[in-house]
């Protein structure tokens, strides 16, 4: 029974359109509706109750509207919400059911039976992958009445949409953009396909920088003579540097002159034009460079924008040797373009606030085991066991020794591991030389017999199933070598979520070790930034200065309940007149 036929007065949020309708008058159109079946009633009302508890808001609040509940639903997780993935299943079911029963989105096409000549084209397709990103659209054209050879970019464009706005299905614009990938793939490679090749869609982040081979190649040996002063090629030079960048510094040192070159060109400069390193460096296109990337930032500078401008005025400097006036004016531009730190960002403030809760500590901190034990029930000992082992020392080692992810990934069992007897046996000691860390500071970690126990079951029975030949490196990857540092962070940051619940990275997991530390210590700055191997205090007390302060309160607390609670009030006896 759709909201049209009945005439609903529910009580409504003043943010939402009174033609939109909410889910008070979702509950109200179910409750009413007595041609469901009661059971299937009880289950859906319950479905909508449970969700709007979750979302915490009153029904009357929540607007019935496709796609500000998928917005909502990718947010909540199962074990959060203390519910089971079943229960949590159902209630995404029953809201498609009810949202569908009131006319709010289009009935399940994603199941209506193939035309047949949607199903001929499905018997063409072998790849199974192609098959699992392709069905949901041919569902979709055959319920549509639309053939094969019908399809073009107005039709996928339509598909992208219904899915936006009128189904509560997971990733809708991955869906799209993969199901065009392999439509255009399969034009290539599957016999009597439809000849049509749809529109890729554009990339989230429009991309206007330019790679360096694209400017003239005088500029591209400039920049290869400043990277080589930078790293130290010529230790004997007059102006050698003192300490020579490490190489992922020296990478960003190069994208910073590619991205201002590529600001220069948005500006109006020709790419000829920009023939060397002295050609940016010029105060007015220093300004021009600038003016762009604080355009793109709303007129704002950020610190990505100071860094840069720091590394454009180090080349005026060192390496262009500009006059001493020049450089003054450069400084002064930079100084301006500073933005205060105030140690850690707020969005990392706010993530790390879910741990005021102790259950969320123990279920990250309790992660490795879970995995282990899952890795363990699997009927056989295969890659994917492998794989969650491998996750599950990740994660110790962040948790334990709360180094980066850059470190992490490359952890080689020849440099970094020992054991301090034969066979692996005895004390695990983790050490990293100073020229791969950072800030330069070694670090030395003796891990805990438990997590030395949890690396040696992976090294003796799980890390050659991930590869033919993993050689040196704790976590190999599959095209030989280590794996990729994003690609490994990415990999972490979804397994922490996907068991869990909650939003945690991998370099948050060395606020986290700091943060609990602090809660139970209150003020031992000195053991967080041993651990961490911070060179400075200050970088201390500035990322953590404030975070304590729950805790200290708490101890307070704790202290007065327990005076409160020791002692009883003297009892004030009246003595009676006589």
């Amino acid at each position: 029974m759709p909201f049209d036929s009945m005439n609903l007065q529910a009580t409504r949020n003043p943010f939402v359109g009174p033609e939109t309708p909410t889910f008070a008058d979702l509950i109200a159109l179910i409750e009413k509706d007595e041609e469901l079946i009661a059971q299937k009633r009880r289950d859906v009302l319950s479905a909508l109750r449970t969700l709007a508890r979750l979302i915490e808001k009153e029904p009357s609040e929540i607007p019935a509207n496709a796609r500000w509940l998928r917005r909502r639903l990718e947010r909540l997780h199962p074990k959060q919400a203390d519910i089971s993935k079943k229960r949590f299943a159902n209630i995404r079911s029953d809201l498609a059911f009810a949202l569908r029963h009131a006319g709010l989105i289009m009935k399940a096409s994603h199941l209506a039976p193939f035309t047949p000549e949607w199903r001929a084209l499905w018997g063409r397709i072998t790849m199974d992958r192609m098959r699992w990103n392709l069905s949901r659209f041919f569902h979709f054209c055959s319920a549509m009445q639309i053939s094969p050879t019908a399809v073009n970019d107005c039709i996928v464009s339509d598909f992208h949409k219904a899915l936006i706005d009128e189904s509560l299905v997971k990733n809708s614009d991955q869906i799209y953009r993969t199901m065009v990938k392999l439509w255009n793939q399969a034009v290539e490679t599957v016999p009597h396909w439809p000849q049509v090749r749809l529109t890729p869609p554009p990339s989230k982040r429009e991309a206007w920088t330019l790679p360096l081979e694209a400017f003239p190649r005088s500029l591209q040996n400039d920049v290869d003579h400043w990277i080589s002063h930078l790293r130290g090629d010529d230790p004997l030079a007059e102006n050698a540097v003192p300490r020579p960048l490490r190489p992922p510094t020296l990478e960003t040192r190069r994208f910073q002159i590619r991205i201002f070159a590529s600001a220069l060109v948005q500006r109006g400069h020709r790419i000829e034009q920009i023939t060397s390193l002295a050609y940016i460096v010029d105060l007015e296109r220093f300004k021009d460079g600038l003016r762009y990337k604080l355009e793109r930032s709303g007129g704002r500078s950020t610190e990505a924008i100071h860094k840069l401008a720091m590394a454009i005025k180090a080349i005026a400097r060192h390496h262009v040797r500009v006059e001493e006036d020049h450089l003054e004016k450069l400084k002064r531009i930079c100084q301006r373009l500073k933005v205060p730190k105030h140690g850690l960002t707020e969005k990392n403030r706010s993530r790390l606030r879910q741990f005021d809760d102790h259950r969320n500590v123990g279920e990250l901190y309790n992660l490795p085991n879970k995995l282990v034990a899952l890795a363990k029930d699997r009927r056989r000992r295969d890659r994917y066991a492998a794989i969650l082992v491998q996750q599950a020392v990740a994660l110790e080692l962040l948790i334990m020794c709360p180094i980066r992810i850059g470190n992490l990934a490359p952890l080689s069992l020849e440099t970094h591991l020992a054991w301090s007897r034969p066979g692996r046996q005895g004390k695990l000691q983790l050490s990293i030389p100073p020229e791969e860390v950072k800030n330069s500071e070694p670090l030395e970690f003796e891990l805990p017999e438990e997590s030395a126990l949890l690396i040696k079951l992976y090294l003796e029975k799980y890390r050659p199933l991930l590869c033919e030949n993993p050689g040196e490196w704790l976590f190999p990857g599959r095209a030989g070598g280590h794996k990729h540092v994003g690609g490994f962070g990415q990999q972490i940051k979804c397994t922490i979520r996907r068991h869990t619940g909650l939003e945690v990275n991998a370099h948050l997991l060395r606020h986290i070790g700091a943060k609990v530390y602090l809660d139970h210590n209150p003020g031992a700055y000195e053991v967080v930034r041993r651990v961490l191997g911070h060179r400075s205090m200050d970088t201390t007390t500035a990322f953590y200065t404030g975070f304590e302060t729950k805790a200290a309160a708490r101890h307070f607390d704790e202290v007065i309940l327990k005076s409160r609670t020791s002692t009883s009030p003297r009892k004030v006896r009246l003595r009676r007149r006589k």
